[in-house]
């Protein structure tokens, strides 16, 4: 079987279109990595805290490690207390 990370980029930003939580955390991944699509940390940052405001435990601490470590993102402590 052949992996295509293209057309998987597609299926998960369809499915997390759909409201499917876990789909749209993972395609944050994708943009964070840059598997399958340009590395876009700003997009990635986007689409983690729309999947966290929704409740969606992984992509807050995903979230909440960016904010803390400086990933992509100035350090902000504040907004780690305020998402943890």
């Amino acid at each position: 079987v052949t992996l295509d990370l293209g057309k998987a980029v597609k299926c998960y930003e369809k499915a997390g279109n759909l409201g499917n939580q876990e789909a749209a955390y993972d395609f944050a991944r994708m943009h964070e990595e840059g598997k399958g699509i340009t590395k876009n940390i700003a997009q990635a940052i986007t689409l983690y805290a729309q999947v966290a405001n929704q409740g969606f435990i992984k992509a807050q601490h995903r979230l909440t490690d960016m904010h803390r470590n400086g990933e992509g993102i100035p350090s902000n402590l504040g907004k780690v207390t305020e998402l943890y």
